[in-house]
């Protein structure tokens, strides 16, 4: 399998703390597959436009784009928990994945603060 590359923002604390536990959780067929990476990395992200860190994405190996509460479902697939995966496609469960995670990323900086450190 080819890699998945992960854009995610590491001024925040929150995701940096996420980031770090998926690492831990990923099982190992698939812990070299996750490459992570900056969001000012991706190459669609010009380093002016912040919306581009608004929400974690994932590029797949086919090129497809997943960002948000869909990045996420995709990231529980590669970590021990991937039997929980089933549960976020019931029906009604994308709508409500999507507002929690607009919530929590729209907050983050204010609940769990921001780092300058990168990394």
């Amino acid at each position: 399998m080819k890699s998945a590359i992960v854009y995610y923002d590491k001024e925040c604390n929150m995701c940096r703390f996420i980031r770090k536990w998926l690492i831990r959780l990923a099982r190992p067929a698939y812990k070299k597959n996750l490459v992570w990476r900056h969001y000012v990395d991706a190459p669609a992200c010009d380093i002016h436009d912040r919306s581009c860190g608004e929400s974690l994405k994932v590029e797949l190996p086919s090129t497809e784009i997943l960002q948000a509460f869909y990045a996420v479902r995709m990231l529980l697939r590669f970590t021990w928990f991937f039997w929980l995966v089933p549960l976020l496609y019931i029906p009604g469960m994308s709508y409500v994945g999507e507002r929690v995670y607009r919530y929590v990323a729209k907050n983050r900086y204010s609940w769990f603060g921001r780092s300058e450190e990168k990394g």
